[in-house]
């Protein structure tokens, strides 16, 4: 499978058959359909690797990459209740929409890979460009 990815790879960034032809040890030529299932077993590496590391405590929380904070509309409230001495509270909330998108996450994993499964060639090429 690392030899479909690498020659995948590989083709996307030649322009010429010529020109990989010349490259020693390249698995040639590779097939459409090798190329899709390449990719779909690269897009599920990735899912899972992005689930084992979202999918335990702080895996939003203590991320400020992927940290969930209250949606623009809710700031102005968010503001009056820190000033009001409620900023506890509204972290206490912060902390549980966190939370709970850190278990959603393991809920999704089994539809991520029936949608990877069930992708078609088409849709994997187009992923691509």
């Amino acid at each position: 499978m690392k030899n479909v990815l690498l020659a995948f790879c590989l083709v996307l960034s030649f322009n010429s058959c010529e020109t990989l032809s010349k490259i020693p040890g390249l698995p040639l030529p590779v097939s459409e359909a090798e190329a899709g299932q390449g990719i779909q077993e690269a897009l599920a590496q990735g899912v899972s690797t992005a689930i084992l590391s979202l999918n335990k405590e702080d895996g939003f929380f203590g991320n400020n990459l992927y940290k969930i904070f209250l949606p623009a509309e809710a700031q102005k409230l968010e503001s009056t209740l820190r000033n009001i001495g409620l900023g506890n509270q509204v972290d206490k909330a912060i902390l549980q929409i966190n939370r709970a998108g850190e278990d959603a996450v393991g809920y999704a994993k089994p539809i991520f890979k029936d949608a990877i499964l069930q992708m078609t060639l088409t849709d994997a090429l187009g992923i691509v460009k």
